[in-house]
């Protein structure tokens, strides 16, 4: 008995969650940023080591993406359909850029990055609207002018990236132009999964989620390293009916009793993006790989505005697994990843039985929603580890921390209480001076004795 070979959709999926190519120049680095990230050109530099394979990456699961949108609007909307199918054809283009490019300098400057020329103009996150979502006509909340932006920026950045020299050229002349392609690609693939989730759940409906036994839902944060360990054991988001209680390490809060709920609403991106997190000069915070791509669930009033907003990957234990599962399970049909995302991991998570509980229904967007008089905005369990304070949040002690760092030494001791910051540059002076000032004491004692006992 021979197996059935796996459709596209199921070759799409395995080809998104897998790791791109890399350069043998550079070596791999994890999630730790190296330099400090003054605006989103370094972003390839600060988490890769090698720009061309971030970019790569980035463009090839992109238009993976747009190649899921494209075949799940057939038939549903001729005009989107084509939107995406443009986005796919331009990011091919710059696929092929990109795979053309030579770097003369890669490993020189991995290793001493350089300040960038200029900034991108694609900005980190999603768009945050004027606009409440109750006066909105748009089945997807601000995908009309997400869209509109993305594909605008998309074309100016292939034909920014095709008039730059990309052979033998120093990395400071195009890193510029890969962050912006990078940047672009994977706001069109967030677009893209958002518009596979809304059209994958109106035809599938499924089976209604039925509110939580006793009254409530509960979800809890992955665990975390002491002393963090004692808030994360308490930290939880209670669903309950008409209400929402979250308990942080900042304290508790409850959502629903000065304005009520009107609806949950989920965006990807969150709107602090897993790049502002790692290059935040505390360190405190270590986004998973999920981070961006599961998005922000908002909590609404009536009127459609933001009373908090919940990262929907700190509040599960296994991020990659759940949406991993989607791919392994051989009771559930292929589904695109967008799908994986946006329905599948909100189930399995809880989100979505959260909101039947609150008795609200769950929307999807692309574009956050304007904040609510007295909002909570978005609310974390806490640190994932402890934070630099004082003097160590400088520019300067950020920079020279992270190429420690990265050193052969490693020598960052890491974040220690807030007068240490300014305690360790004197500190060398007062190991320099203690034994002028110990060891003549220690023989002016001697002596005293001695002459005492003479006596």
């Amino acid at each position: 008995m021979t197996a059935a070979a796996p459709s596209e959709a199921a070759r799409r999926f395995a080809a998104r969650v897998a790791p791109g190519p890399r350069s043998a120049s550079t070596a791999p680095r994890g999630s730790e940023p190296r330099v400090v990230v003054n605006g989103p050109a370094t972003r390839l530099l600060a988490i890769d080591a090698d720009p061309l394979a971030a970019a790569t990456q980035a463009v090839r699961t992109s238009a993976l993406a747009t190649s899921d949108a494209v075949d799940v609007l057939a038939g549903e909307d001729t005009d989107l359909q084509d939107a995406f199918a443009y986005a796919r054809e331009q990011l091919d283009l710059a696929a092929r850029m990109i795979a053309e490019t030579r770097l003369s300098d890669l490993p020189a400057f991995a290793a001493n990055p350089t300040p960038v020329p200029f900034e991108p103009r694609t900005p980190l996150g999603a768009t945050v609207l004027d606009t409440p979502v109750a006066t909105s006509t748009e089945a997807i909340y601000g995908l009309r002018v997400s869209l509109r932006a993305a594909l605008s920026t998309l074309t100016a950045t292939v034909r920014g990236l095709g008039s730059t020299p990309r052979r033998g050229v120093p990395t400071i002349v195009v890193l510029p132009w890969l962050a912006e392609a990078a940047l672009v690609a994977e706001r069109i693939e967030r677009l893209a999964d958002v518009v596979v989730a809304h059209v994958h759940a109106s035809r599938h409906p499924g089976t209604p989620e039925l509110p939580g036994v006793g009254g409530d839902v509960e979800l809890y944060p992955a665990g975390r390293a002491t002393p963090e360990r004692r808030f994360a054991q308490r930290a939880r988001v209670r669903f309950t009916p008409g209400r929402v209680e979250l308990v942080t390490s900042a304290g508790r809060a409850s959502v629903g009793q000065e304005s009520q709920i009107g609806s949950l609403l989920w965006v990807a991106p969150p709107p602090v993006t897993a790049v502002e997190r790692l290059t935040a000069p505390a360190e405190s915070d270590v986004p998973g790989v999920e981070h961006d791509a599961l998005g922000t669930v908002h909590v609404l009033d009536t009127t459609g505005r933001s009373l908090a907003a919940i990262a929907v990957a700190d509040w599960a234990s296994q991020p990659t697994t759940v949406v991993d599962q989607a791919l392994v399970d051989t009771t559930a049909p292929d589904l695109p990843v967008g799908a994986a995302r946006g329905v599948f991991a909100l189930h399995s998570i809880g989100f979505a039985r959260g909101a039947a509980t609150v008795g609200v229904p769950m929307l999807r967007g692309v574009a956050h929603p304007p904040a609510a008089a007295g909002g909570l905005g978005t609310v974390r369990p806490g640190p994932d580890r402890e934070p630099y304070r004082g003097r160590d949040l400088l520019p300067t002690r950020v920079a020279a921390r992270r190429r420690l760092r990265h050193g052969w030494r490693g020598g960052d001791l890491g974040p220690g209480f807030p007068f240490s910051g300014w305690m360790r540059p004197v500190t060398p002076w007062l190991l320099a001076v203690a034994p002028l000032l110990i060891w003549p004491g220690a023989a002016a004692t001697r002596c005293r004795s001695w002459c005492w006992w003479r006596r």
